[in-house]
């Protein structure tokens, strides 16, 4: 995808909530919001997302956007029920009034039993050549979605189920 395309679609309606389920169409599955700060991250990790202005090719996002969440304590349950667990990987930058998507994957929920605590959670995800999951890169998410984080510890996620309902993660309104 190329930067004129990304900035098309951050031109369009920002997404509301309730788009993040309806556009999966069939058999909707939970989204796992994560949020990326722009720029690299410090030494010695340094894996760069990079910024709306200054986007890092998709091979350095797909690196920043997979790993290393937070999410030991969900890990069993996903193991073991893997059709309860997040189905959709969704990267969000930027602040809460403007918010906006630069990665979507699917999750490939069966590999859930073959993560491995390294410090973090690495995210399993389907490989994608565009990171644009039913075509949400680049676009705005409306402030109202509700879908914000707590930005003071290292729980930058949140979880949106089929019924609508934010759960889990850290998803206070900052």
């Amino acid at each position: 995808m190329t930067n004129e395309e990304l900035a098309i679609r951050h031109g369009m309606d920002a997404l509301k909530k309730a788009d993040f389920i309806t556009f999966q169409e069939r058999d909707p599955v939970p989204v796992m919001f994560v949020y990326i700060k722009p720029g690299p991250l410090p030494p010695p990790d340094g894996r760069d997302a990079g910024t709306p202005l200054n986007p890092r090719p998709p091979e350095k996002v797909l690196e920043r956007v997979q790993k290393w969440w937070q999410v030991q304590k969900y890990l069993q349950e996903w193991q073991a029920n893997p059709q309860q667990s997040p189905g959709v990987l969704v990267a969000v930058q930027g602040t809460p009034s403007e918010r906006f998507v630069i990665a979507a994957l699917m999750i490939e929920r069966s590999k859930w039993k073959d993560c491995k605590d390294d410090g973090g959670i690495c995210v399993p995800t389907v490989p994608s050549q565009d990171l644009d999951a039913f075509k949400l890169r680049g676009r705005g998410i409306q402030k109202q979605a509700g879908i914000v984080f707590e930005l003071d510890n290292t729980r930058h996620f949140a979880f949106l189920n089929v019924d609508f309902t934010l759960s889990g993660g850290q998803y206070t309104r900052l």
